[in-house]
């Protein structure tokens, strides 16, 4: 039954967000709206639908800017220093907070500038990544790739026209399927305002 409940939440969902997507140079727009955590055009049935085995997977790939829009500020909470998602793998059918490895990203307003990351759940425990991260300025292109880089080591490589930096996380994933991660704001506060950002994806298999 539960399943069941998750699958018609997904489809009435799904009925109400498909949207014509509109593009930059092969990137997509994805937006949010002001008090809003989710990010549009999304996967149809949120992915779960379009699977792919871990023994199939190569790599996930983003090309990603962020315009000014994407600047925030969160004065009366914590979630200031909170990561948003980007994107990337969950190894579970229903949650991202299980066995999960994505990119991240917040603005910061002591730099003025948006600061990448890593971001893991293991076990329904939610794991943060320690500097240094990817520091990029509004309307910077930048590359994440995740991929399984060893056996039961996933790393997430953070790439700019400058620095690379890599991050790894350990879990395993032997005889698991994933489905791509969507877009996500928060942390806790939904969006403040509408803001937008550009992604170019790719699915690099075996």
């Amino acid at each position: 039954m539960r399943y069941l409940i998750f699958l018609l939440s997904i489809f009435f969902t799904s009925c109400s967000i498909f949207q014509d997507t509109y593009t930059i140079d092969s990137h997509v727009l994805y937006e949010v709206k002001a008090g809003e955590h989710d990010y549009k055009p999304k996967q149809a049935f949120g992915g779960i639908l379009n699977r792919f085995k871990t023994s199939d997977i190569d790599a996930l790939e983003y090309s990603v800017w962020f315009d000014s829009s994407s600047i925030y500020t969160h004065p009366e909470s914590d979630d200031q220093i909170d990561w948003n998602k980007g994107g990337g793998w969950s190894f579970d059918l229903l949650t991202n907070h299980n066995n999960s490895v994505m990119w991240a990203w917040r603005w910061t307003p002591e730099l003025q500038a948006f600061e990448i990351s890593a971001y893991a759940h293991i076990s329904k425990e939610r794991f943060l990544f320690e500097p240094p991260y990817l520091i990029v300025a509004p309307e910077e292109k930048f590359f994440v790739t995740i991929k399984e880089y060893e056996p039961k080591t996933w790393r997430v490589t953070l790439r700019d026209s400058e620095d690379t930096i890599y991050k790894e996380v350990k879990f395993s994933t032997q005889g698991k399927r994933a489905r791509r991660i969507e877009p996500w704001f928060g942390g806790n506060n939904p969006s403040p305002h509408d803001g937008r950002m550009y992604q170019k994806i790719e699915i690099k298999k075996h």
